[in-house]
């Protein structure tokens, strides 16, 4: 799946932490999968990623956050700070399968580090 993230990391930032009151804003930015049928070029359809993103509020003193459901396509399992420059993000992830003609449900697990 990575090979078809082809210029997908490209200058991007993946995760943004925002201070607001007693809590953290906290985006992230994760491949979605976009699939295209019905043009001229392509008839059996092709694929595309794109930069697609969701935001959590976490209160400040919480560092970790499990089982939050975010949309049909995405499950936080685990978000925690590892520690002053890191976090951990375990996520569940679904992508449309053409081998199997079905949706899969795939577990991400990614290291984020704060850059200065």
């Amino acid at each position: 799946m990575l090979l078809e993230f082809s210029n997908y990391f490209n200058n991007t930032y993946d995760l943004q932490i925002k201070a607001n009151n007693n809590s953290s804003l906290l985006s992230f930015y994760l491949p979605k999968q976009n699939i295209f049928f019905d043009y001229l070029c392509c008839p059996t359809g092709y694929v595309e990623f794109s930069k697609n993103g969701f935001t959590i509020n976490m209160n400040r003193r919480q560092t970790i956050l499990e089982n939050q459901i975010i949309d049909n396509e995405n499950k936080i399992i685990l978000f925690s700070k590892l520690n002053d420059s890191s976090y951990k993000l375990i996520l569940e992830k679904k992508y449309f399968d053409f081998n199997s003609n079905a949706f899969s449900a795939e577990t991400f697990e990614i290291k984020y580090d704060i850059i200065k």
